[in-house]
């Protein structure tokens, strides 16, 4: 009898242990839908890096904005419901003198494709940009032209820790 109840002890037991899963959480480690990496070039040393001062970046079709100072590289949120974005890139933007503030938009053309990471940590978005001029265009603008030049250096947007556009102004 007592052999009986050990056994039915010993199966509960294990049925118990059994149905019980590690957590899934999602590690901070784990690589997300990465954002476009921008650097910024010197356009008469096109070599040599060079910093933005009071760089605000605004997305037409929404009020975000992102401000930047002295860095020569950013790092910019693409659509994940959409194929295209347009950033309006404003250099100076905090001065005082209104000849000094130069404004320009950058229109993004690109196709997504989801993929899976993990149960935990579901899905993240990759981009491509269209492999001719409407991947990466300044839009004409008034005479207020700053960037001179595009460079598109990674079509392919799946990492954060490299180059995709180069911009030369």
């Amino acid at each position: 009898m007592k052999r009986l109840l050990l056994i039915a002890v010993l199966l509960c037991s294990a049925a118990f242990f059994s149905s019980c899963e590690r957590d899934d959480i999602c590690s901070e480690a784990t690589p997300v839908t990465p954002r476009l990496s921008i650097q910024f070039f010197d356009y008469n040393a096109p070599a040599v890096l060079k910093s933005v001062t009071s760089l605000k970046i605004r997305e037409i079709t929404s009020d975000n904005e992102l401000l930047f100072n002295n860095v020569t590289d950013i790092k910019l949120p693409l659509q994940t419901a959409q194929d295209s974005v347009t950033f309006e890139m404003t250099i100076n933007s905090n001065s005082s003198n209104p000849d000094l503030v130069y404004t320009d938009r950058l229109s993004l053309q690109y196709t997504r494709n989801n993929v899976y990471v993990s149960r935990a940590c579901g899905y993240k978005t990759v981009f491509a940009l269209a492999p001719d001029a409407s991947g990466a265009a300044v839009l004409p603008d008034s005479d207020s032209d700053w960037i001179r030049t595009i460079v598109v250096a990674n079509y392919n947007i799946e990492q954060e820790n490299e180059t995709h556009l180069r911009i030369y102004f």
